[in-house]
């Protein structure tokens, strides 16, 4: 039997190219890919009935209320009203999330050009470019970083291959840990919650379970503490 032994770089004895290691990152890659079209077309088929309900939107608006009682129309009108709050407060979330993906990359990538293993520019532009993309739980960090790095990497400079990914890391990580605490302080939920509703939107619902679950979770509190649903106790603050 002959053994290849493998060099440093993964290179082995016989002369080929070992690209091994580089199978589970691009199989996640890849499979990030596949769902690229799913998540486009549900963003698509959202804006589309938008649209059409904004066009109609005095006409199904007075079905609704003809369609219900005096009281209930009350209720109608003030989940609305929360809604709407609810939807102001994750967009708020969400800006000071991609505020703080922009600095952490923007100063990421100055830190390479200043030890020498970045000469190019755009620093700016690939910062919002990619803090703007991270806010997408398909696509994410990774979809800028993992590509950049591993082209880094087969063109010889692997000093940036290397920043790269550990600036993906520190995005990464950062992003998963204050993305709970932000949204939950702005709605007013429990960190855990909020990472619970996270992480079984994406299981039951997919990418857009991200935000449409933990919305789902942040209304309904809202709702049982105005006492237009009944769960679980109101909150003193609501009582009082």
């Amino acid at each position: 039997l002959v053994v290849e032994q493998k060099n440093t770089f993964g290179q082995s004895a016989s002369g080929g190219i070992d690209l091994s290691a580089l199978a589970t990152p691009l199989g996640g890659l890849l499979s990030t890919a596949k769902q690229i079209p799913a998540f486009f077309a549900a963003v698509l088929i959202s804006i589309i009935a938008c649209f059409f309900l904004t066009c109609d939107y005095d006409n199904f608006t007075r079905m609704i209320k003809s369609a219900v009682s005096e009281s209930h129309e009350a209720s109608l009108v003030k989940t609305k009203k929360l809604f709407g709050d609810i939807l102001g407060k994750m967009v708020k979330s969400y800006a000071t999330i991609i505020l703080i993906t922009f600095c952490e990359v923007a100063i990421g990538l100055n830190v390479l050009k200043f030890i020498g293993v970045y000469d190019g520019g755009y620093i700016i532009a690939i910062s919002i470019v990619t803090a703007f993309v991270d806010i997408f739980p398909v696509l994410g960090t990774g979809t800028v970083m993992v590509p950049w790095a591993i082209i880094s990497f087969f063109s010889g400079n692997f000093g940036l291959g290397i920043g790269l990914l550990v600036l993906y890391a520190t995005v990464t990580v950062i992003r998963q840990i204050l993305e709970p605490k932000l949204v939950s302080m702005n709605v007013g939920m429990h960190p855990v919650i909020t990472l619970m509703g996270m992480y079984l939107g994406v299981q039951l619902f997919g990418v857009m379970g991200i935000f449409t679950l933990p919305i789902t979770f942040f209304l309904v509190k809202a709702l049982n503490d105005e006492g237009i649903i009944h769960l679980w106790g109101r909150s003193k603050a609501k009582i009082s």
